[in-house]
This record gives C-alpha cells, structure tokens and sequence, in this order.
C-alpha cells in the first residue's frame, strides 16, 4: 500500500476507436465484505453513507466559486422531482460542469455518481452522451466542408455549398443512396431540399413524428435501426408538415434532419461520418476523446458513464428487441436501447467530457487559440435566410399554430442556438441543449457584458431526459452570473494568477502497471514529464489514478499533467477505507481539495482506494 494521493472507480474496458466494442467485464463491485464488527467494513459503509448523505464533489476550482456551486447543485437535487433520494440506491445522478474566461479553463468540477449501483463517483473528464448537442458537431463539420472547397461527386468544380440540393447528391454516384424503388421513389417534394433548409431546421419535418430513430416518436419503426435503412425508408415520405408548410418556410427543430446531414458528409467525402468530424473538426484544435457512443451497455466506452432515467419512468419499446427483449423496464436499463445513438449519430450520437464540449466551444466563438477555420463564428450566427415563424406543434406530425420569431435577434444555424443578449451585454451568445431518455448536455458561450468577460459553460448529466426538466442550464448560469456580480467579475481566488487555467490538468491514461512501476512513476514525474511528444522540465503529478485486480494482481494506471507552480499534491494508492479517510480529512484540513477518488475490490473483496488531493496556490 502507498499512501500519497488519488482516487477513481473501476470500470469496464470498451475499445471500440476503430471498430466493434470489446468489452473487458468490470471489476465488480465487493461482494464479500469483512464481517460487520470488522473496522474496515465499518468505514466502507460508513464513506458510502457520507457519499449519499452529502453530494460529493471532485475536480478545480477556487474555494468561494466552489463554495457557491457545490450549495447550488445540492439544493437542486434535493428539490421535488428530482430529489436524489429517488434514483437508484438513493444516490446522486452525475454532473460534471465546465467553465472558461476567454481560453482558459477556469473551473472543473463534477457532482455525484458515474455509476449509482457501483457505486462510483463521476469525474470532470469522464464521457457523457452529448445527446442534441451533437448537432453541433455535425453542423460545423458541414461548414468546415463548404469552407475547404469539398466536392460532391470527385469533380472539383462541383462544390458542396449551402444551397447544395441534399436528396440529389445523395441518390446520384458515385456510390449512390437509393430506396427500394429506385431512383423514381423517391418523393418529389424533397427534390429541392437544400443544405441549408436542414442546418436552419426548415426542411420541415416534425420532430414528434416520423424519426425512425426515436421509437417513443415513431409507431412503425424501421428496424434493424441503421443509418442507411433510415434514410432509405425516409426517401419515399414527404416531411411531416407538408403540404401546409413548404421546405423553407417555417422552423421545425427535427433530429431527422440533422442525422441526415451526417449521411451526407459520408456519402461526398467517401469517409466514415465520425472520421471526417474528429480528423476535419476536432482532433486540429486538440480533442481526442470524443467520439460517437453506443445504443447498449455492452458497448459503453472507457471512462464513459452509466445513464439512468428520471424515477419511475414508464417500460419503453425497445429498438433492439433481439439484444434486450421487446420492451425496457427500470431506470438503470432504459437509456439502453430505446434509441439508437448509431443511427441517430448526426444529431444525438456523440459522448464527451464537458471539458471537451467546452473546447469545442472555443475553437468556434473566436476566443480560443485555434479556431476549426477562421470567421467560423461569423457564418454560425448569420442572419441569411433566417426563417421569421417557428412551429408550434399540437398533435403528432401537425402544426397547429406559429409563432413569429425575429432573425436579427434569434436564429438557429449549424447545430447553435444564436441569441441575443440586451445591455449589459448588447451582444450574441451560442448555445444549445439536449437530453433523451438517461442524460442531458448543455452548452453556453456568453456575450461579454459587464463584469462577465469570455465566459463559457458546458455542462453533462447522466440522468433526466432533458437538463430543463432539472433547470440544471438555469441554476448553473444564475449561480455563475449572481457570483461575477458580487465579486468583481471573476470566480478565481483573489492570490491565484489571472492566467490560471485547468485544461492541462487532464490528458490520456497510462496502461496498467503494477504497485511499484506506477509509484515509481509517480516519483520520477516529479521531475519533469513527457506530454504530447514534448518534455515538461516542471514537476508533473498524477490528476487522475485508477485501479483495479487483473488475474489477482493490483494494477493501476494515471494521468500524468504539469503541476502548476507553486501547486502542491498528495495522493494515495491502494488504501483501506481507514487510511484514505485518515489522510482526506487531513490533507483537507490543510487546504487540499480532492481531484480524483475511486476505489476497486481486492481479492479479500476489501476496498481499495486511489486518490489525489491538489493545494492550488497558484
């Protein structure tokens, strides 16, 4: 046992970057305990207790910030509703919320469980399902596509453009995309749909009717739930508003839409949908963890979460009735099939950390350091061929009623809400949400007003099926703009550097190495450290540290980061419950706040914890 600072939750290994998910069972959770008398056993039961008790909370951010937001995240979740007593074992559903002033990550903190069953506590660059702020993603790689000159066919002079016509690309060759009639099924009135009708949502198509992809939505299905098998089957319908609403006259947020968009970046660039956005859009402004989710728990990726239901949400049909039966029952099994993140990959499909939704974020409003293209923003919030009236939907695939909308000051392009913000800030914010069936995403970048400077947030959930239902976007932004307000416009503590920034503290795990190499590690990165194919002559640290038993052995693995100067860190690997407490109510007393907690079972069924608790006085 060492015991010297870091703490995480054992998961199941899924490697699926390139192909099919293969999964390495999950160390399960201690099932043989010591006997009740035994002090160990005790404390275990004990720490658990204190983790539903009393929201816990990892990560950075400055003790006042930390104070306001840790207040606001469990009042929230002991309110009616959504009352943590009511989720599975009584714990609390996971959060993880980013924020940024200009390009720095200025806090980083996450709220409850990973895993409730476990249970496991969720870490700030653990992976969420992104669900509608997807559309994002897709939305950008379009325009990324249209600003490098893309072509639809191979011919250079046949571009991709805004007013490109979607359903003729798609049935032309090469490598054309056709119903099972042929080219003359396909439904006349989608002939002019154009590019830009989709990236507006003015294609009209309803969005509680007709989408395949979503069966709550959809009472004939198409099944097996694919990409292709979707659009095929959706070639030969009119949308679901026409004839009242002719394509481009009125705003119908649709998922379809926005899922086809992703069919069509595979069908002109003869790559995978997912490839082109991580090699055109992500990985060039430095993210590397998102990626496209899977529908069912066996595929669940490497530090992605588990997702669960509001309580008591009604049995839903299943879109894989041959993986988990007809119909899904429970909170904890719900979120698993009652969607299909494949088939719906372009507008709900992707998971990823806050941290990385915020970067994203960045790399698109101007003030990060790489943008995805230069005057990107400037396109997001044009006011071109804004429609003026948005649907007001009374009964399935009708639009009973319209509301008009003002282009100049609200707008909707590329997968961003575009809003505009009065005095103090007289100026347009991004943002969007999302949220299905076991999870939530949200994601603000706001106008500089004043005493709010370049701030952004991005915030995860793995519960609820949207983050309104828990007014988790209202709470979080109020608690960030009520604490600029009262102290001075800023969140970071009076005697911390203004350039103070977290997003060098999470990067890539190590593999598994036993007790003395991961030590031994640790010891040597006090010297300097090898990251991103560069030396750090600095002292590093491990922000992150896991472990779990592989074949009776005690393996871990860590995240390695640059430790700010003047920061201090400790941390522990492979304590009992009685040390790991020992040491977190002394290192806290000293100032110390825990960044990464987890624990896995020994071969004595023993929990064994790993932990990193950081001093920031930077």
């Amino acid at each position: 046992m060492v015991l010297s600072s870091f703490l995480v939750a054992p998961r199941a290994l899924a490697i699926c970057d390139d192909g099919p998910c293969i999964k390495i069972p999950p160390i399960p959770a201690p099932v043989s305990h010591p006997k009740a008398s035994d002090p160990e056993a005790v404390c275990q039961a004990g720490l658990i207790k204190s983790w539903e008790a009393s929201q816990p909370s990892l990560g950075y951010g400055s003790a006042g910030f930390s104070k306001a937001m840790d207040q606001a995240m469990s009042q929230l979740f002991n309110q009616p509703g959504v009352a943590h007593d009511q989720f599975v074992g009584g714990r609390w559903p996971g959060v993880t919320i980013a924020i940024s002033q200009d390009d720095k990550l200025v806090f980083a903190k996450s709220y409850g469980f990973e895993d409730m069953q476990a249970p496991r506590l969720t870490h700030p660059d653990d992976l969420y399902r992104l669900e509608s702020d997807s559309k994002q993603l897709t939305g950008v790689a379009i325009l990324k596509l249209i600003h490098d000159g893309q072509s639809v066919d191979g011919d250079p002079s046949h571009k991709l453009a805004l007013d490109s016509k979607v359903f003729d690309i798609l049935s032309s060759p090469p490598n054309a995309l056709l119903p099972p009639g042929g080219l003359n099924a396909i439904n006349p009135v989608l002939k002019n749909i154009t590019v830009e009708e989709l990236m507006h949502h003015t294609g009209e198509w309803a969005n509680n009717e007709g989408d395949p992809v979503w069966y709550f939505y959809q009472p004939n299905p198409v099944l097996p739930v694919t990409e292709d098998n979707v659009v095929k089957a959706m070639m030969v319908r009119p949308p679901t508003l026409y004839p009242s609403w002719q394509p481009g006259s009125i705003f119908s947020y649709s998922n379809w839409e926005y899922n086809l968009l992703a069919r069509l970046i595979t069908k002109i660039t003869g790559q995978d949908y997912e490839t082109v956005v991580r090699q055109k859009v992500l990985e060039p402004v430095g993210i590397t963890h998102t990626k496209v989710g899977h529908s069912l728990l066996p595929g669940r990726a490497d530090q992605e979460v588990r997702y669960y239901t509001i309580p008591n949400t009604p049995p839903t049909p299943s879109l894989f009735p041959a993986q988990t039966g007809p119909t899904l029952t429970g909170d904890e099994n719900i979120p698993y099939g009652s969607w299909s993140l494949e088939a719906g990959r372009g507008a709900g499909g992707w998971i990823a950390s806050s941290i990385d939704t915020l970067r994203f974020q960045l790399s698109v409003n101007g003030r990060g350091p790489k943008q995805v293209y230069s005057g990107i923003f400037a396109d997001i919030s044009s006011a071109v061929d804004q429609p003026s009236a948005t649907c007001v939907e009374t009964s399935a695939g009708s639009c009973g009623s319209f509301q008009l909308i003002h282009p100049q000051t609200d707008r909707y392009n590329a997968g961003w809400g575009v809003h505009w913000w009065g005095s103090p800030y007289n100026g347009f914010d991004i943002d969007h949400g999302g949220g299905v069936n076991g999870g939530g995403s949200w994601t603000l970048s706001i106008p500089n007003g004043t005493n709010v400077q370049g701030y952004g947030i991005a915030l995860v959930t793995n519960s609820s099926n949207n983050v309104q239902n828990f007014n988790l976007d209202g709470t979080v932004q109020q608690t960030l703009i009520d604490y600029l307000a009262a102290h001075n416009g800023s969140i970071l503590d009076p005697q911390w550097s203004q350039d103070t920034s977290f997003f060098d503290q999470y990067g890539d795990f190590s593999p598994y190495l036993d007790v003395a190499a991961t030590d031994l590690g640790i010891s040597l990165a006090k010297k300097g450290c090898s990251l991103g194919g560069s030396y750090n002559s600095g002292p590093c640290y491990p922000s992150r540290l896991e472990g779990e038993l592989q074949g009776g052995t005690e393996k871990y693995r860590t995240q390695i980061v640059p430790l700010h100067k003047g920061d201090q860190f400790d941390y522990a690997l492979g304590a009992t419950c009685s040390a790991y407490t020992q040491k977190d109510q002394s290192l806290k007393a000293q100032g110390y706040q825990p960044v990464n907690l987890q624990w896995y079972s020994d071969a004595k069924g023993l929990m064994r914890f790993q932990s990193v608790w950081v001093k920031i006085q930077h």
